[in-house]
């Protein structure tokens, strides 16, 4: 396993959580951790091109980044505001109160961070 192969590997297990939050009814909470797998995705993948990471959780900003050096990560980018949302959302809900998130939402959002993790695995420079 290379240096920064932990972040690739948590990605993957938070898409697992994610697939048990929709079975288990938490569709919120699978937002969440779809989020936060895509995010860890997009920061293996800066790492593995010798970037340095921003302490930030905002996709579109870490899909900004990735674009500087693969320009074929645009694609992602209209999805990635809304997926932010779901990280804001179940953080902060004294902030924002906590919407409804349907079933059919979060699938979608499952299935695009699946596309991610599979899109940075064939791409990242592998440590």
């Amino acid at each position: 396993m290379g240096k920064y192969s932990t972040w690739l590997q948590k990605a993957k297990d938070d898409l697992k959580w994610t697939r048990h939050n929709i079975e288990g009814g938490f569709y919120l909470e699978a937002g969440f951790t779809a989020q936060q797998s895509i995010e860890k995705a997009l920061k293996y993948y800066l790492l593995s091109q010798g970037k340095r990471l921003r302490k930030i959780h905002d996709l579109t900003i870490l899909l900004q980044d990735c674009m500087i050096i693969d320009k074929e990560f645009e694609q992602f980018i209209e999805q990635s505001a809304k997926i932010t949302f779901y990280y804001i959302e179940s953080r902060y809900p004294e902030i924002l109160p906590t919407g409804t998130v349907s079933k059919s939402e979060v699938e979608s959002t499952y299935a695009y961070a699946k596309r991610i993790i599979s899109f940075v695995s064939e791409r990242a420079l592998h440590d």
